[in-house]
């Protein structure tokens, strides 16, 4: 021990480490620490030891053992004064004294909570973290410096003391300043990203994996100054757990930072217990999340899948599955909810509330969310996708904003607020909106598809076919952009490449898209009027179907089988179909049952089975009355009502309903129905607005309610006439005309139609 240094307050570290000091030794000490670097060395090797045993959860459970006998003994406050005691008079041997300090430690993190006084003190205290660099193989094919960064993003997102930069958002702004992703960052490049992220602090570092060891070494900068503040070095088995090494760095890393002395005694999980326990595991998550942000959903469905072969309890995975439309998933991300972080537990509780239609509890979890993780965009984001998804466009547009303030280069920020404008019909915003979306990852295909979706929904189709054209110039295999420029050649008549682009889908390995694709094929005739074609291509595809699983699985060949046989008049085959959709549904447990009655209700009540139509929206009401929904998640219920009440003759019963089906919201068929609603009730100006509203639409649903699509231009040369507006009811009439100038013999509107032109040319 260097001379002159006081043995008193060397020995007095343990007892100020373990809040076991009165006010004034621990004044006394502090004043002391100030002065002497041995004892200040000590204390920071000390602290690191703390928080190194309390993040080891073997000795977590040994103590947590321990502690189960003791602990209803005496009140918490009891035994510290007697521990003093033994500290100060060295009564207690070391083995024996190392197990107290483990025993009042977890005690303390397993008894409650400390959290800061003041919650701008997480903001003030940003750090950004860099990709490590690998020196033994600076190509890092297992992306191992990828790995240790983001573990160390989770691991100090936990402290309320911290505000986490995410790596994503860091991965963008250097993307932003043509920072090539291969290229050593170097302190003075972390300097510039770290001010552009108004971070305070950037952490920057390297992996060695030697033949026996791994070492991580890092790098403390301070943006404002550009001086490196701390340097650190922690040494693990190559053999061992990269887990734990993370753990050591990173409580060295908390440590040097320099945080209120609060910020020691938060609970400080080990990584591992917040994520997984599997490198092999987290690297495919990582993986999942990078296809997730460029919408490539099979890609990512596919690599959360495989973290859970390496993993089967990473919680957080089954909730990105959950999230893509794996709804069978969010049962495990909640069964293993304890093997989350924090963080993620706020996400796992919102999406089971959501899920089981609680969108109060829904939103008070992101809310939650937000007073501990102030910064989190995908929160805001959320937020605003339940608001949109309730109609709430104003508001939507208000907490999307948010999302964006925290980070301007947040894509899918731009991406939904495109869509929450398109649907308020402000064309221009949504389009400046999107395409921010697009310059930000002019390399990805979902911002050109966002763009063309949100052009075919406002009637600009050759827009829309550029933008998709260009979504497939970037990935060939996009697959919901050539299902949608299908579409689209579909509505302008260019049938055989339409045809073609289906063909292909159909024959694709995934089954969802097969079944796109067939849906397709039986769209293209339908559009036509063919509709036997389309009934042989439907039959075809549920053989197919059936052949491949061992039983039926789609319920929409059957369905739209139904469509077609209500528009012919055979309405016993129709309710044939109809049965096939029901016992397809009951056997499919993950298909959306709402969805399914609300369409089948509407068959039913055309085909004069009212009291089955009846007993479906019944079956919708208790359903949401169940789950207390929101008025927007109503719109199904009162949509199955209002064809209930058009099959009834109760015309003004049907406006109504319909009104409220298709208040705010964007599904064709609601304004469909709508306005053949208005024009039966004979209030044609109404009528008007919806048509024209609905022809303006061309996006999915348009094509694949071919029939409808079709009619809608009968239907508004009917309107047109009524309000003596001969020369568009001419041409609405023409236009219908021409689209089913194949069609199958005997079809009761052609027939009509044709009278109704000969009669306006007449006048003419």
């Amino acid at each position: 021990m260097p001379g002159g240094c006081d043995k008193h307050f060397e020995d007095n570290l343990y007892a100020y480490e373990l809040g076991l000091l009165d006010d004034d030794e621990r004044r006394e000490l502090e004043l002391h620490l100030l002065e002497c670097e041995h004892c200040l060395d000590n204390a920071r090797r000390f602290q690191r030891t703390i928080k190194l045993i309390r993040r080891d959860p073997d000795v977590r459970r040994v103590v947590e053992r321990m502690a189960a006998g003791s602990a209803q003994a005496a009140p918490r406050q009891r035994p510290l004064p007697l521990l003093q005691r033994m500290w100060r008079t060295a009564l207690v041997p070391t083995t024996v004294a190392a197990v107290i300090l483990m025993l009042v430690l977890v005690l303390k993190d397993w008894q409650f909570e400390i959290r800061p006084s003041q919650p701008a003190t997480a903001a003030e205290n940003r750090l950004a973290i860099m990709d490590f660099g690998n020196i033994t193989n600076g190509n890092d094919p297992e992306k191992l410096g990828m790995i240790v960064a983001n573990l160390l993003v989770t691991d100090l997102s936990e402290s309320h003391y911290l505000q986490m930069v995410s790596s994503r958002r860091l991965t963008d702004e250097i993307r932003l300043m043509q920072i090539e992703a291969d290229r050593v960052i170097d302190e003075d490049y972390a300097g510039a990203v770290g001010r552009r992220l108004g971070a305070r602090w950037v952490l920057t570092g390297d992996i060695l994996r030697t033949k026996s060891e791994f070492i991580l070494t890092s790098q403390l900068t301070e943006v404002a100054t550009g001086r490196v503040i701390a340097s650190q070095r922690v040494v693990g088995d190559v053999g061992g757990d990269l887990f734990s090494l993370v753990d050591n760095l990173s409580a060295a890393v908390m440590l040097d930072l320099g945080l209120p002395p609060d910020a020691r005694h938060e609970i400080d999980r080990g990584v591992a217990d917040a994520t997984t326990h599997s490198v092999k595991a987290y690297y495919y998550y990582l993986e999942g999340l990078d296809y997730e942000d460029k919408q490539f959903e099979r890609e990512a469905i596919r690599s959360y899948e495989q973290a859970l072969e390496y993993d089967s309890t990473f919680a957080i995975a089954y909730l990105r599955l959950n999230s893509l439309g794996r709804t069978d998933k969010l049962a495990l991300a909640v069964k293993y909810i304890d093997r989350a972080s924090d963080k993620d537990k706020f996400w796992i509780r919102s999406a089971q509330a959501y899920r089981s239609g609680d969108m109060v509890r829904a939103r008070k979890e992101l809310r939650d969310l937000l007073q501990s993780y102030p910064d989190s965009k995908e929160a805001y984001f959320a937020l605003g996708f339940i608001d949109h998804a309730e109609g709430n466009f104003d508001e939507a547009v208000v907490l999307l904003r948010q999302a964006l303030a925290i980070d301007p280069l947040y894509k899918q920020g731009y991406n939904q607020l495109a869509y929450t404008y398109c649907y308020m019909y402000d064309i221009d915003n949504a389009l400046k909106a999107i395409d921010k979306g697009v310059a930000l990852a002019p390399d990805e295909p979902n911002p050109y598809d966002s763009r063309g979706e949100i052009c075919a929904f406002h009637g600009r189709i050759d827009e829309a076919i550029e933008s998709y054209r260009k979504a497939l110039e970037v990935r060939p295999d996009f697959t919901v952009s050539q299902l949608r420029l299908a579409e689209l050649l579909v509505s302008k008549g260019e049938y055989e490449e339409a045809r073609s682009l289906f063909q292909d889908l159909a024959g694709r390995e995934d089954r969802s898209v097969r079944r796109a694709g067939w849906n397709g094929l039986a769209a293209v005739e339908t559009y036509q009027g063919k509709f036997q074609n389309a009934l042989k291509v439907l039959n075809d595809a549920m053989v197919a179907d059936r052949l491949e699983t061992g039983r039926p699985r789609s319920v929409v060949f059957p369905y739209l089988k139904a469509v077609i046989y209500v528009q012919l008049g055979e309405i016993d085959r129709a309710l044939e179909a109809i049965d096939i959709v029901e016992q397809i549904a009951r056997d499919e447990e993950v298909f959306d049952t709402q969805y399914t009655q609300q369409y089948l209700a509407q068959l039913l009540a055309e085909c004069r089975e009212i009291e089955r139509a009846e007993e479906k929206v019944a079956a919708m009401r208790a359903s949401l009355e169940g789950k207390k929904s929101a008025p927007a998640y109503w719109v199904r219920y009162w949509y199955g009502v209002g064809a209930i009440q058009q099959a009834r003759g109760n015309r003004e019963g049907a406006v109504a309903a319909f009104e409220k089906a298709a208040y705010r919201s964007a599904v064709y068929t609601a304004h469909m129905m709508l306005a053949r609603a208005y024009q039966e009730a004979g209030r044609f100006d109404e009528a008007l607005i919806e048509y024209e509203k609905v022809m303006a639409y061309h996006g999915g649903p348009r094509v694949f309610w071919g029939v409808w699509a079709v009619k809608t231009h009968y239907y508004l040369g009917m309107t047109y006439e009524d309000l003596g507006r001969y020369d568009e009811a001419r041409q609405q009439y023409e236009t219908f005309l021409d689209i089913w100038k194949h069609a199958d013999d005997g079809i009761e509107e052609i027939a009509d139609a044709q009278k109704r032109l000969v009669r306006l040319k007449s006048r003419s």
